[in-house]
């Protein structure tokens, strides 16, 4: 499944942001413009078996191996895993640093909070199980087209 949002900071329409899902593997990328004029383009994926996942990268960097770490560990772009599949607590892994926090997710009937410490950190609306809308907590993207891959 091909997923393009729009990438909004503020009520600026600032880029785009793209899921990929082939069911093995989930590849994002956003692309955008800051409030200081910088563009950035910052690409994750993650791969997984069974909802567990085995790998991530970040950029064109190399894989990091996830296979040996307890099945509560997911990195925080691994968020469609954690929606679909109902979790309520993980163990978030920070993908440019690696630090780990936990966090916890409250399924509503039509969007998760995703909390660390209590503190909301995003956001995710849905629509017959597809997010429609994410708050990262100072950008919103909203879904533009869902299409097959």
């Amino acid at each position: 499944m091909r997923l393009e949002y729009d990438f909004r900071i503020g009520d600026r329409d600032a880029g785009t942001f793209v899921v990929l899902d082939d069911g093995a593997q989930l590849q994002q990328m956003v692309s955008f413009q800051a409030d200081d004029g910088g563009q950035y383009e910052n690409r994750y994926a993650v791969r997984s078996l069974e909802g567990r996942v085995t790998a991530y990268q970040v950029g064109e960097g190399d894989w990091i191996d996830c296979a040996s770490l307890p099945p509560d560990h997911f990195p925080t772009s691994a968020y469609p895993l954690l929606v679909r599949s109902g979790v309520n607590r993980y163990v978030a892994i920070d993908e440019e640093t690696g630090m780990l926090s936990p966090r916890e997710l409250e399924h509503l009937s039509d969007r998760v909070i995703e909390r660390q410490q209590g503190t909301p950190i995003r956001t995710f609306h849905l629509r017959d199980g597809v997010i429609v809308r994410i708050d990262w907590g100072g950008a919103v993207s909203s879904l533009r087209t869902a299409s097959e891959a």
